[in-house]
C-alpha cells in the first residue's frame, strides 16, 4: 500500500485525469500493483474484510480487470472510485457490501464516459473565432487597395509641393551670382 494515500499534485479534474492516464496500464502491471489499486478501492468503498473478494472470486476479478480494463492505470481506477463516491459520476456508487465484477465495470464505464466528456470540454469552451469567409477576405483586400491609393496620392501631393532640383539651382545661382 505504498502509493495509496499521497498528496494530490492538483485538484483540477482534467489534470488529474491526464496524470492518472500517464502511469503504467494494468495489463502490464504486476499483481502487487493491481492489488494496491484494489486495496485503495476497497477502503474507499468501505468494504470490510469478510466482504472482500477472495479465492476464485478474487482471481476472476483480477483476470477480468486485466482483460477488459487493462488499458486503464491503477491511478485511473483510484480516481474513478474517488469520483464515484463523491457523486461526480453518473452511477450508483453504493456497493451494498458486495464488490463484484459487475460493480467494478459499472464504475469504470461511468468513469470512461466522464473522462471522455472532460477531455472534450476545453475545446467546446474556447472554440476561437471562425475563419474569415472568402467575401470578408475580398472586402479586406478592397479596403487595403483603397488605402494604398489614398496613401500614394498623399505622397504624390507632398512631392509636388517640394521645389524641383532646377528651381533649387536657379535660386542658388541668383544668390551667389548677385554678390
Amino acid at each position: 500500500m505504498s502509493g495509496v494515500l499521497k498528496r494530490l499534485a492538483t485538484t483540477d479534474e482534467l489534470e488529474r485525469l491526464n496524470d492518472a492516464a500517464s502511469d503504467q496500464p494494468l495489463a502490464d502491471a504486476t499483481e502487487d500493483e493491481l492489488k494496491d489499486a484494489l486495496r485503495y478501492v476497497f477502503m474507499v468503498c468501505g468494504l470490510r474484510g469478510e466482504n472482500l473478494p477472495a479465492g476464485d472470486d478474487k482471481d476472476f476479478l483480477h483476470l477480468y480487470i486485466r482483460k477488459f480494463y487493462g488499458n486503464h492505470t491503477g491511478a485511473e481506477v483510484r480516481l474513478a472510485f474517488d469520483m464515484a463516491i463523491q457523486g461526480k459520476l453518473d452511477v450508483d456508487a453504493k456497493t451494498y457490501e458486495n464488490f463484484s465484477v459487475e460493480y467494478f465495470a459499472r464504475i469504470m464505464n461511468a468513469f470512461r464516459k466522464a473522462a471522455a466528456k472532460a477531455k472534450k470540454k476545453p475545446a467546446e469552451i474556447t472554440p476561437g473565432p471562425p475563419p474569415p469567409s472568402a467575401e470578408h477576405l475580398a472586402q479586406i483586400d478592397r479596403e487595403y487597395a483603397d488605402y494604398l491609393i489614398v496613401l500614394a496620392c498623399e505622397r504624390r501631393a507632398m512631392i509636388d509641393k517640394l521645389p524641383s532640383t532646377m528651381e533649387n539651382l536657379k535660386q542658388y545661382a541668383k544668390r551667389n551670382l548677385k554678390r
